[in-house]
């Protein structure tokens, strides 16, 4: 008999109910506005992205900046975090207790790492929307925390390669089995 990991189950239902709670927080606390967006399909039909939301109206609250250009830059989507391994810690305490959470602080900011998932689903949202950039809301029950992170130019490659491995790889496998 096969075992199961529930965690992720509870992990997906954690998220999926307190995406909400981040969001508000970001638009009631911090003064932003919000407009629900559904997924975004790229020319070629096989790639989508759907964002956390649309931003309307920039947070005035302090944010953590990726790059130093993201100082310069306004928000033009949202993705929300809410870490279910992290649900009942703050920001700091997860960076500094979770081995492999997907932030990390340095010199008093905190930055997503660029070599996680979620830095790669971001830079595609970005890319596939056709938007600069993105606040990444990190959402805790004791923290909240935004990443401003801005669109990668060197990333673009990385749309041929998706695309090429869905008709290639994808594809065939899919009709294989």
């Amino acid at each position: 008999m096969s075992s199961y990991n529930f965690e992720s189950i509870n992990a997906v239902a954690w998220a999926f109910t307190h995406e909400e709670d981040a969001l508000m927080m970001y638009e009631h606390e911090f003064g932003a506005s919000v407009q629900q967006t559904g997924i975004w399909l790229h020319e070629s039909g096989v790639l989508g992205a759907s964002p956390g939301g649309l931003v309307l109206l920039p947070p005035t609250c302090e944010v953590n900046f990726q790059k130093p250009e993201a100082k310069d830059s306004s928000p033009d989507i949202v993705e929300v975090k809410c870490p279910y391994s992290a649900a009942q810690l703050t920001i700091y305490e997860a960076v500094h207790s979770l081995k492999d959470f997907y932030l990390e602080y340095r010199e008093g900011f905190y930055y997503l790492k660029s070599n996680h998932p979620y830095f790669h689903q971001i830079q595609g949202q970005l890319h596939l929307c056709n938007k600069n950039c993105c606040d990444l809301i990190v959402w805790t029950t004791k923290d909240c925390k935004i990443i401003r992170i801005t669109k990668d130019s060197e990333w673009t490659k990385n749309i041929a390669n998706l695309i090429e491995f869905y008709f290639n790889t994808f594809i065939p496998e899919l009709i294989q089995n």
